[in-house]
């Protein structure tokens, strides 16, 4: 690895060789899916996010290897959490450089940031304290992280709303020397630039500056909301006349570097997007050329039209979480998050101390502010680590991150679980988020896992009491969304099974395909599910029913009623028990050992897409 063009290195110095030009790109996002699949994205390259490709399966994991045979790709994380300090998340390490391994990307990217600690996660790209704790820190987990994976790191700053008072390193300075010594490169976010500068009342070209031209390997282009006084990066927006402005500058500084355009809320139909990207490539032909006319307009005119209206709160408001609604079934939640600690404020915290009281605080249930009400001493212990302005002070600035934290889970385990969310209604779905984000923070890397506890906190809520039948009712969507992103596997083919001697059969076990589950309960959940635009609660049954949840051939969530007399038989083949241990399931429907053994074997063939092809015994049989 060399110096950056143009600077001297310095002993201990690991800058990173230009990366290669893509050229002008987008990301890579469902609601495009058929129309680049149809050759309709006129671009160079495109970028996924890794989260929402590794260890999963179906249709998702199809779409993205048909998009890598025609497009270059790069894959862009955001719960790498390279700035933490718990340990390295081997098991999210692992699925990364799977997914690395199958997509080959021209490089892995993610952001310069924390994302939990202790154990819990945010699900958000929180500021680092600008250090060199903290730098000495990232150094180390990066170098960790590119021997892991074998492959560069490209780290991106991040847009932050408050002000860490220990800092003592400029952000961009922080990012320079990080690539200096790391052998990272850097993924320059010009949004995030400009949102960071105008929300901490810096200059956005002074930051440029300061970053090593060698060292930039790609590009982010998006657009920002408004939020009271400050900018949010919510890319639901096209890209502002400031950071067209900015980009320009970027690529005077820095030449041919990849950009790509994000657009991740308020999604709109492609060719918005590619006019975004298109415009970006305009721009860069134009300082390339030596030519300075300037670009008119902030965004294709078509995009405010083409963009769907946004559930929930305004992006024009500020993301301030709301108080619990009030539907007078409960007092008061508990304030989460851990007490202050004995040392009080300043340098005793130390980057995990911070961490802890950030983190605490954008738990909070309420926000932030009831949060210090309830604390005593908080208010001087934020006053200690975190600073704002005239424009709006620390506790509202970290009242962004608690809302944000909030409604991001809120409305995600609303996709995973809708049906049970619009028989709740909004107050109601409010509340019991709530308190199951009390009982059950996040702990895991994608958000898919954020609700995996939530049917059976279901069953004791207050909630659950009234409606009896909803716990089950979750518990079928989230065997559903379980199927939907399951690992894919080959299922089982009948000629399979000629190929066992009988002596096998009695210890012959079969795998279950990923995602496959049964469903019991008393109320009719299929008739519930088949009647969508029914406002009436499933009928109770008069003996328990079994749903079998699984996902088809062609990657369809599915789920099919299991005769009674079949259900433990079911149970057990997903169970991986003995075939006769099977077969004893029937022993009471059945005339005799043949019948049972006649029954459970058609239950094999019928549930072959639920069981895998290894089939495996005292001596595994190989096809």
């Amino acid at each position: 690895m060399r110096g950056a063009e143009g600077e001297e290195r310095r002993p201990g110095e690991e800058v990173l060789t230009a990366a290669p030009f893509l050229g002008h790109g987008i990301g890579l996002r469902r609601e495009h899916y058929a129309a680049i699949l149809a050759g309709e994205a006129a671009c160079d390259w495109l970028e996924a996010i890794s989260e929402n490709y590794m260890a999963v399966g179906g249709r998702a994991r199809k779409v993205l290897l048909a998009v890598r045979e025609r497009y270059p790709m790069t894959l862009h994380g955001v719960s790498l959490g390279i700035g933490n300090t718990d340990p390295l998340d081997e098991a999210y390490l692992d699925a990364l450089g799977a997914l690395a391994a199958e997509v080959e990307p021209a490089w892995i990217s993610d952001h310069l940031c924390w994302t939990g600690v202790e154990g819990r996660t945010s699900h958000d790209l929180l500021p680092l304290p600008y250090t060199e704790e903290a730098l000495s820190n990232v150094i180390e987990r990066v170098r960790r992280v590119q021997d892991r994976l074998g492959r560069p790191l490209v780290l991106e700053n991040v847009s932050s709303y408050v002000t860490w008072r220990a800092s003592t390193i400029p952000e961009e300075e922080f990012l320079a020397e990080l690539a200096r010594r790391s052998g990272c490169g850097l993924l320059l976010d010009v949004n995030n630039v400009f949102v960071t500068a105008t929300n901490h009342g810096r200059d956005p070209r002074r930051w440029l500056e300061a970053i090593p031209q060698g060292s930039v390997w790609q590009l982010h282009l998006a657009g920002p909301s408004e939020a009271g006084p400050l900018l949010v990066d919510t890319h639901d927006h096209p890209v502002r006349p400031e950071v067209w402005e900015l980009y320009r500058e970027a690529v005077r500084r820095f030449g041919e570097v990849s950009t790509l355009v994000e657009w991740d809320d308020r999604i709109p139909v492609i060719g918005v997007v590619l006019a975004e990207r298109d415009k970006a490539a305009a721009i860069a032909a134009e300082v390339r050329e030596g030519r300075s006319a300037r670009v008119e307009g902030d965004g294709p005119p078509e995009a405010e039209a083409a963009r769907p209206a946004r559930a929930g709160a305004s992006a024009q408001e500020p993301l301030r979480r709301a108080a619990r609604v009030d539907t007078t079934e409960h007092g008061p939640a508990p304030v989460l998050g851990a007490p202050p600690t004995e040392d009080g404020p300043g340098p005793a915290f130390g980057l995990r101390g911070a961490q802890g009281v950030m983190l605490g605080l954008v738990r909070a249930p309420e926000g932030v502010a009831k949060a210090l009400e309830e604390r005593g001493g908080a208010r001087e212990e934020v006053a200690a680590l975190f600073a704002g302005d005239e424009r709006l002070p620390a506790v509202e600035r970290l009242e962004l991150y608690a809302g944000m934290y909030f409604f991001r889970l809120r409305d995600s385990l609303a996709e995973d679980f809708a049906r049970t969310a619009a028989e709740l209604g909004e107050a109601r779905w409010h509340n019991l988020v709530t308190d199951y984000l009390l009982a059950h923070p996040p702990t895991r890397w994608s958000l898919r896992w954020a609700g995996e506890a939530l049917p059976v906190f279901l069953r004791s809520h207050p909630y659950g009491a009234e409606r009896p039948w909803l716990a089950d009712a979750a518990t079928l969507e989230q065997a559903r969304n379980e199927a939907f992103q399951a690992r894919d596997a080959t299922p089982l083919r009948p000629e399979e099974l000629a190929l066992v001697s009988p002596e096998e059969w009695p210890e012959l076990r079969f795998a279950p395909a990923p995602g496959t589950a049964v469903v019991a309960s008393r109320w009719d959940l299929a008739g519930w599910w088949d009647d969508a635009a029914s406002a009436e609660p499933p009928d109770a049954l008069e003996e328990e029913a079994t749903l079998l949840v699984f996902r088809d051939a062609e990657d369809d969530v599915r789920h099919e009623a299991i005769a009674p007399e079949e259900a433990e038989a079911a149970r057990l083949l997903l169970a991986g028990a003995p075939f006769a241990e099977v077969c004893g399931a029937f022993a009471d429907a059945a005339t005799d050992e043949t019948d049972a053994a006649r029954r459970a074997l058609a239950l094999v063939r019928r549930m072959g897409s639920c069981l895998h092809s290894t089939l495996r015994g005292n001596a595994e049989c190989r096809v």
